[in-house]
């Protein structure tokens, strides 16, 4: 995902800083879109936030990847795998 992240930023610039100005009046790019500024800017965004999402997913899979190398912690992964995921819910009967 940081990868993708580094690529729509890369285009979301190219097109901020190229595409857009190629969209003014009869191709001369005098005058600016602000509408595909809006979009290449939000573009840029999205390819930032995708970076921040793929940085912090590959930060908590070295931290589990380096914890389960330890036996003690490896043997709390393998117990909670096979711990029953959901528990059925029973209500209590009221006192009469």
């Amino acid at each position: 995902m940081l990868i993708i992240g580094i690529l729509v930023a890369g285009a979301g610039w190219y097109f901020l800083l190229e595409g857009v100005g190629v969209a003014g009046v009869g191709g001369s790019g005098n005058i600016m879109n602000l509408h595909l500024a809006q979009i290449a800017n939000n573009v840029i965004y999205l390819g930032y936030f995708l970076v921040l999402v793929g940085s912090v997913r590959e930060g908590f899979s070295r931290i589990e990847r380096y914890l389960a190398g330890m036996p003690r912690m490896k043997a709390a992964f393998d117990e909670a795998y096979r711990a029953p995921k959901f528990r059925k819910y029973e209500p209590t009967k009221a006192p009469k």
